[in-house]
């Protein structure tokens, strides 16, 4: 699974959260489900045989359904690839994916655990700053590792309800 929230986009389109599920059968890549909650929203779908050949493709748009091109295709199958690589890479450095909801320092995670974390200083700054700016709590995303803490997203929306748990997959 992936999300995409840009921070700043001024195109008229794809301004909004994109969410992409990535679906394995017998350790290959059976399923894409990619939603772009644009206003009207869109809904990519791309199924993959065993022998790598797609046998569904659709965008489902508000007023009528259309096939997937060729460069969608090979869009999809890329990206799937780029995350595999990524996230294969982050299971080998044992680099975790956290995310919670941050005040004054807490952290309660979407799980419920509760935390304490301090970030690199100039990241810790820009919490306060947008604690200060807000009503609320903030959700946060980082990622862990020996290395330390680097956060990667502040927002006001509650991104968990986007983190995968068996429950959802």
């Amino acid at each position: 699974m992936s999300v995409y929230s840009p921070y700043h986009n001024k195109t008229p389109h794809n301004k909004d959260t994109i969410v992409t599920f990535y679906e394995y059968r017998h350790g290959s890549l059976w399923q894409i489900r990619r939603n772009v909650f644009d206003n009207p929203p869109i809904v990519e779908t791309l199924r993959i045989s065993q022998d790598n050949s797609v046998i569904f493709k659709l965008r489902q748009l508000q007023e009528r359904n259309e096939p997937l091109s060729d460069d969608d295709v090979s869009r999809l199958k890329f990206n799937a690839k780029q995350i595999e690589k990524i996230s294969d890479t982050l299971i080998a450095d044992k680099v975790k994916l956290l995310q919670g909801h941050w005040q004054n320092g807490q952290v309660t995670t979407c799980s419920g655990k509760q935390l304490f974390i301090e970030f690199e200083p100039h990241a810790q700054r820009w919490l306060e700053e947008r604690q200060s700016n807000s009503s609320g709590l903030l959700t946060i995303a980082w990622l862990d590792s020996s290395e330390g803490k680097k956060l990667l997203l502040v927002a006001n929306d509650n991104f968990c309800r986007w983190e995968p748990t068996k429950d959802k997959l």
